[in-house]
């Protein structure tokens, strides 16, 4: 049997990454590792390794904790981390460590939304790590997904709902005061959108509007670009959705999308056509 291929899910974050994990997961004709997010090429470019690692062995412990019978997925974590321990680029080591107890799977996967960062040299060495690569990059409504975003990393510096709304819109705040650089990286859709243009062959990348995506159209078209069999999946069901503290209030709300008015506007020149959702934002922009 051929080689399985590789994809890499790139992201955006809070646009369908762990929903489309979990589809893979589920799939019988893949084959996943053993964390959703291995984190390996931005470590490896941002100079992050050690901390990377550190993280690693943090999540090892919460699984012996609570499944310490996993000895499987134990194993598989232990030798990614004596691999990532290494602190060295080695290309043919990582396709090993994703491929290994792949058997007879038609693709393995690394979803990690920070690739999206990635620059085009590194996109283009992905590109050609196997003799088929493919790269999703899921889109979603600039401003929904910035608030996810925020949601996200508020609930996780935060103990609360009071707590949490509070510190999201502190966050909020800042991103519009321009000192959140982490956020403006990932709402450039523009920046990533560009660098795999010109890092990957057409033919290896899907672009894709997390509204149309979670559709059985959607999950056809994803399983045809992949090379596997259509296997239908809970398209209602939301992962890691995170905590719900309402929406921002409406000056709040103006405000970011004309931040973000340049991401919808390159998308739509990119397109052609915008889903209803980002055209509703837009009309207010």
């Amino acid at each position: 049997m051929a080689e399985a291929a590789v994809m890499f899910g790139i992201g955006a974050t809070k646009a369908g990454t762990s929903w489309l994990h979990r589809y893979l997961s589920m799939h019988p004709e893949c084959h996943m590792p053993p964390l959703k997010e291995l984190h390996y090429f931005d470590a490896l470019d941002f100079g992050k390794l050690p901390q990377e690692v550190a993280q690693l062995r943090k999540r090892r412990d919460r699984i012996v904790t609570l499944h310490p019978e996993d000895t499987e997925r134990l194993s598989r974590l232990d030798d990614w981390i004596a691999f990532m321990e290494r602190r060295q680029e080695d290309g043919a080591g990582y396709l090993a460590q994703l491929q290994r107890g792949a058997g007879q799977a038609r693709l393995v996967a690394d979803i990690t939304p920070s690739y999206s960062l990635l620059s085009e040299d590194r996109l283009r060495f992905m590109d050609r790590l196997a003799p088929k690569v493919r790269f999703v990059y899921l889109l979603r409504d600039p401003v929904e997904r910035l608030w996810s975003n925020i949601r996200m990393m508020a609930a996780g510096k935060a103990q609360g709902g009071a707590a949490v709304a509070h510190k999201a819109l502190h966050l909020f705040d800042r991103f519009l005061r321009g000192e959140e650089p982490g956020l403006d990286a990932r709402s450039d859709y523009a920046g990533t959108l560009g660098r795999l243009s010109r890092a990957v062959k057409p033919a290896n990348f899907m672009v894709e509007f997390s509204d149309r995506f979670f559709s059985t159209e959607g999950i056809a078209r994803l399983c045809d670009f992949l090379g596997i069999g259509f296997q239908p999946g809970d398209t209602e069901k939301r992962v890691h959705e995170g905590l719900w503290i309402g929406d921002p209030d409406m000056g709040r709300l103006q405000a970011a999308r004309q931040r973000l008015a340049p991401q919808y506007d390159y998308v739509r020149s990119a397109f052609g056509t915008l889903p209803a959702s980002w055209q509703r934002q837009m009309v207010e922009v």
